[in-house]
């Protein structure tokens, strides 16, 4: 008698191959969805984050949101990711939230809003009152400026950033590891060049 090595009827096994074969495709297309839907999505899809209401904007004012420039009015909105630019004649005062800081933006100014709390001046002039609320930074292209219960002004030109605190206090951070805290009634200059290469 030989025994029989087949399958009873009904209980029929898919070669090992083929098997395979099917559990990478649904691998592949678990991926696949799974990819779709953590996608980047544009700054056109994204929701607008409100950081700041323009109380005051006179002269010449623009926003730059997107891909899309326009002019900018008392009463209107900054988002996250808005560069704000007045030209010579320009002046702009705004309010954060959360949190309360007032800015005042002098003439050939420009002003990004990275975040909700960091702020990027890559020039001219801005004044800022930071309650004690809130911890609000300064970018410039020359370091950071930490702010927190304190009254400052920042002036950034092409050689360097000068801070100036009248209430409270600031602390400065430069390049090479530079920390520093700039009292009330001082300034401090953060410097485009190195000290060694400066004259």
């Amino acid at each position: 008698m030989t025994e029989s090595t087949s399958t009873p009827v009904g209980k029929r096994r898919l070669p090992w191959p083929i098997v395979t074969a099917l559990l990478a495709v649904l691998v592949v297309a678990v991926v696949v969805l799974l990819a779709g839907r953590r996608r980047p999505t544009s700054s056109k899809d994204r929701p607008l984050i409100a950081v700041a209401l323009v109380k005051e904007a006179q002269g010449p004012v623009e926003v730059l949101r997107g891909a899309e420039r326009r002019k900018l009015a008392s009463g209107d909105t900054a988002y996250v990711d808005d560069v704000i630019t007045t030209e010579e004649a320009g002046a702009l005062s705004l309010t954060t939230y959360p949190g309360s800081v007032e800015l005042s933006l002098g003439g050939e100014t420009t002003l990004a809003f990275d975040g909700p709390a960091e702020l990027r001046v890559d020039r001219g002039r801005v004044r800022a009152h930071v309650p004690d609320s809130v911890v609000h930074v300064f970018i410039t292209p020359h370091g950071r400026v930490l702010a927190r219960e304190t009254r400052l002004s920042l002036q950034v030109g092409a050689q360097g950033t000068e801070i100036e605190v009248s209430e409270g206090d600031a602390r400065a951070e430069g390049p090479r590891g530079l920390r520093q805290v700039v009292p009330a009634g001082a300034r401090m200059f953060l410097s485009a060049q190195p000290a060694w290469a400066r004259d």
